[in-house]
């Protein structure tokens, strides 16, 4: 396809090669697919980003983007790219407070926006005038009257403007994200049009039997910037792309569309992995104990592809024939026939989850990704994985552990700086960056990480503790849905979670026990019994100082809504403490 040196020359070359090719993919109001070809897509962002020259709009100028996930996104965000503008792609279910800072911060001189009601909070508080604000809506056939609209009315769409390519190149700012505030406020990072395509080739590269054709799904909020990446990397390679708006109706989305590989965070596969076992649960006990027996096997497979167990024809053959009778039909069922492997990242994967995807022959592969480097730091493959690892090193990546075990980095991808702020150079050393999470490599250098600087609790006893790995031993259990270790100051460790309801029940049932009120799971004494045997139990592969001694159940589960997640599902510890306050100072009034 020739020199890449933007992010607009993708889209370029794409409508030159394959141009008559459906490449583009979603759902119209009547509820029917639509598509649009890689040639007419490329016409629609040349059209626009006329429009916003007329408007306005001059190179370099930074843009805010707060919308959902559409295709209409994906249209503003490379018109925007087109004339020279740098996107700022932000989450619009974020609190108003963090939008209007991110807003300020980054100094945007236009606006487009899907949601009339939120802007109308926002741009009484903004301090620099707009060049102009743009209302984004879901247009039948992707027109561009019918899909923006000038907001104040002062002029009217003109899609016959010619238009004047600005001068980009590979080094010009493309892109402004924000870290995820899980700590504290956000900070602005930009990266431009060559990092960002470092990034898509890097992917690109390590997932060499991704081929032209496939199709992928476009779900995740386009403000991460790892999706839009995903997105271009797909156009480089000639995929076909299926936007959802809806999360809600994802795996029936899926299902219809039969993608071969998916992209999700951890809670999005762990929500997927509940429901299976609350429809295994309602099976018979014979069929229960045939698919318990049926993951076992399946289980060897894994063990197989981590080179743990040696080759074995026999053990081949059994696993073949579980997953011709058995795991094909649940492939099928869940994902589609096509589903090749899942990719994952932004937190730990459960490792049962993690088993359950490997032993039914869909692989999930965890990632690693920071916010101040562009290009995923290590990525786990299809034929080369360890579960709880989070892969192999990714071109063209340089990494390496301090003396303490920090990972640190550098690289192409690597940022410059925070915006706004004194030059970062002091974390960095020889071209390294700091990046505040500790790790380890295993012999065949598969990278495991333990936990971040940051999120490290030290006790009163002086003990330095990271939560992450306290919480990944237990949400091994089948009866914890969410878990947020607790403890900074105090002589022990304190938990606040949830309960997987459905494995509660039923191990309940089995005893003869019924299932308590959601009101009252934390003072019921099975339910305490029950979760106390799980704590024995794990506490094995854990320090005894590591140990949980107490916990606080929540009637509700964690949620972005209450600014408890992130839009990744990152967990906002301190958020979460200050809303269990009064449930954690308890906590070290009685113990497990």
């Amino acid at each position: 396809m020739g020199l890449r040196r933007t992010i607009s020359d993708v889209s370029d070359a794409r409508a030159v090669t394959n141009g008559t090719e459906a490449g583009y993919f979603w759902v119209a109001q009547d509820g029917t697919w639509r598509s649009m070809t890689y040639q007419e897509f490329q016409r629609s962002i040349d059209e626009l980003a006329a429009q916003f020259q007329a408007w306005g709009l001059v190179q370099g100028a930074p843009v805010g983007l707060i919308a959902t996930t559409s295709i209409e996104w994906e249209w503003a965000d490379k018109a925007i790219l087109k004339s020279g503008g740098i996107v700022v792609g932000l989450e619009p279910h974020a609190h108003i407070d963090q939008l209007l800072y991110c807003l300020q911060e980054t100094k945007i001189q236009a606006l487009i926006i899907d949601d009339l009601a939120l802007y109308e909070r926002l741009v009484p508080f903004l301090k620099n005038p707009l060049i102009f604000a743009v209302m984004l809506q879901r247009g039948e056939n992707l027109k561009l009257a019918a899909s923006f609209r000038y907001l104040d009315g002062k002029t009217k769409n003109n899609p016959t403007i010619p238009f004047a390519p600005p001068p980009v190149t590979d080094t010009d700012p493309a892109v402004i994200v924000f870290t995820s505030g899980t700590t504290g406020t956000p900070k602005g990072i930009c990266y431009t049009h060559g990092q960002v395509l470092t990034a898509c080739r890097a992917i690109g590269d390590a997932f060499p039997q991704i081929n032209a054709g496939l199709s992928i799904i476009c779900w995740l909020p386009l403000a991460n910037l790892f999706q839009r990446i995903v997105n271009l990397a797909g156009v480089m390679i000639g995929l076909k792309i299926y936007f959802s708006d809806n999360p809600k109706t994802i795996m029936d989305t899926v299902r219809q569309i039969e993608p071969s590989f998916f992209i999700g965070v951890p809670r999005f596969y762990e929500k997927v992995y509940n429901e299976l076992q609350k429809i295994v649960m309602q099976k018979s006990p014979w069929q229960q104990a045939l698919f318990e027996r049926a993951l076992h096997y399946g289980g060897w497979r894994t063990l197989r592809a981590q080179e743990k167990v040696p080759a074995s024809w026999w053990r081949s053959f059994i696993v073949s024939i579980v997953d011709f009778l058995i795991f094909k039909t649940i492939r099928r069922k869940l994902m589609g026939a096509n589903i090749r492997f899942c990719l994952t990242g932004s937190a730990p994967t459960p490792l049962p989850v993690l088993e359950f995807f490997h032993a039914i022959g869909i692989p999930l592969l965890e990632a690693y990704a920071l916010s101040e480097n562009v290009v995923p730091m290590a990525i786990s493959r299809p034929h080369a994985f360890r579960l709880g690892s989070v892969g192999k090193i990714l071109p063209p990546n340089e990494v390496k552990l301090s003396p303490e075990g920090e990972v640190w980095v550098r690289g192409p991808g690597l940022f410059s700086g925070y915006m706004n702020t004194e030059s970062s150079a002091a974390e960095r050393v020889d071209g390294f960056y700091a990046t505040g999470d500790f790790g380890r490599f295993d012999e065949a250098q598969f990278l495991y990480l333990s936990g971040r600087n940051s999120d490290l609790i030290k006790t009163s006893t002086g003990r330095r503790i990271s939560p992450l790995r306290v919480e990944a031993v237990y949400s091994q259990s089948s009866y914890i849905d969410q878990i947020v270790v607790v403890g900074q100051g105090k002589s022990y460790l304190s938990a606040i979670l949830t309960l997987n309801r459905a494995a509660v029940e039923k191990a309940l049932s089995l005893k003869g026990e019924p299932l308590p009120s959601v009101e009252r799971d934390d003072r019921s004494k099975a339910v305490l019994d029950l979760l106390r045997q799980e704590f024995e139990r794990l506490n094995s592969t854990l320090a005894a100082y590591e140990h949980v001694r107490a916990i606080a159940i929540a009637s509700e589960p964690f949620s972005i809504e209450r600014g408890e997640l992130t839009a990744s599902f990152k967990l906002k510890r301190q958020i979460i403490a200050e809303h269990y306050g009064s449930s954690i100072i308890p906590l070290y009034e009685k113990v497990l």
